[in-house]
């Protein structure tokens, strides 16, 4: 067995992956967006490959799996400015090996947005991708993660929270939140089979420290979330519009919703 701190992890058979997810409540048709750390569930047999293959299995010819494919860590505003080019087919993942499978799949598709791109396997794909190429910014109502809520399609964390749930800066630039510099744009370039192509989009870093997770209490209290495991990852699954409309009503309240307010990041000096 792998170790989780002091807690030994199981071994994971593809089978596990599938009765698991479907315990959770995920069905045939369904699209679903996968935030992952792939360290959590355990020793799965077949590695990452074997995680997308129990979500291709669960959901069916007619359902869509979806993952994030961002090809940088850290600050958004960093990467803007370090002129990177993003190769559509070539550039990996960085945010995870189970993501990293899924861009790597032959049936996957990738969306075309430089920094915080998509890939999907199913046919929804089209839908979700497809207008990524018309954002202003990488989050915003051309995203797939907008499009996600259009089509009753559904965000999985699994082994993670809401802090890497980047559908709440979907909710922040729809939201148009005082910190986020709207009108500066950056000059992106692409690469997609070979031809080059340029976008430029708004940079949603902003000053104030993140605090994602203060969704999480709120959605529970509307019986909004559910919670399971697969593996022994723990997991948060929810309908994506769920999601957006819940962070849009708060953030109408108070902007600073889902960040660190001024008050609070002095206080912690």
């Amino acid at each position: 067995m792998e170790k989780q701190g002091d807690h030994p992890l199981p071994r994971v058979t593809t089978a596990d992956l599938v009765r698991d997810l479907r315990a959770l409540g995920l069905r045939a048709g369904d699209v679903v967006l996968v935030h992952s750390a792939m360290s959590r569930i355990g020793y799965v047999d077949g590695g990452a490959p074997a995680v997308v293959q129990a979500f291709l299995d669960v959901l069916g010819p007619e359902g869509t799996l979806a993952v994030p494919t961002f090809p940088f860590r850290g600050s958004m505003l960093d990467y803007c400015r370090s002129g990177p080019l993003f190769d559509v087919q070539a550039t990996p993942s960085l945010v995870g090996a189970i993501t990293e499978a899924a861009r790597l799949h032959p049936d996957a598709r990738r969306s075309l947005e430089p920094t915080h791109p998509v890939a999907a396997i199913g046919p929804r794909a089209g839908f979700l991708l497809d207008d990524h190429i018309n954002a202003k910014g990488s989050c915003d109502e051309h995203s797939p993660l907008y499009r996600l809520t259009q089509c009753d399609g559904y965000v999985l964390l699994l082994g993670v929270d809401f802090r890497n749930c980047t559908l709440l800066h979907t909710a922040e630039e729809l939201a148009r939140v005082p910190f986020i510099d709207f009108e500066t744009r950056y000059r992106l370039r692409g690469r997609d089979r070979g031809r080059d192509y340029v976008m430029e989009i708004y940079c949603h870093s902003a000053p104030i420290p993140a605090r994602f997770d203060a969704i999480e209490p709120v959605l529970r209290e509307k019986g909004l979330l559910t919670l399971g495991r697969v593996g022994a990852a723990e997991c948060r699954l929810a309908r994506a519009k769920a999601i957006l409309d819940t962070a849009l009503a708060e953030l109408a309240r108070d902007p600073y919703f889902l960040r660190a307010r001024p008050a609070e990041k002095s206080a912690q000096r």
